[in-house]
């Protein structure tokens, strides 16, 4: 059984229209994807007219693949992704497009004593 990985994404972009259109294909459960295990696993916390955070629940690791790829289907939007997964590895990842494309990406391991007690797990 894989591990679980728990990534919280802020997703920007000053285009309220592709932003829109970003959460309507890329969010959304439809009959399609509701069984598929990343959208089963979104859980919107926030949503405004610029700004989108959400909880999103993958196997292993953050879906790189999936977060580039919104950059490059909605090129005016910001991407972060901090995470953590349930051996005490954390990370972030941070991308944009624009005048220059840029991805930022840090991954690393902290004692599991701290790891229990930031996440409750004591």
């Amino acid at each position: 059984m894989p591990n679980e990985c728990y990534n919280y994404i802020t997703i920007s972009c000053p285009n309220t229209a592709e932003l829109n259109e970003l959460y309507t294909k890329e969010l959304v459960k439809t009959e399609e994807t509701k069984d598929n295990f990343y959208y089963k696993n979104i859980r919107i916390e926030k949503q405004t007219n610029h700004i989108i955070k959400l909880n999103q629940i993958t196997k292993w690791n953050p879906d790189y693949e999936w977060l580039e790829g919104l950059l490059i289907k909605y090129p005016n939007c910001w991407v972060k992704n901090t995470w953590h997964d349930e051996d005490a590895l954390e990370g972030i990842w941070i991308g944009n497009t624009g005048e220059e494309d840029n991805i930022i990406m840090h991954q690393w391991v902290i004692p599991i004593e701290i790891y229990e007690e930031i996440y409750n797990l004591k």
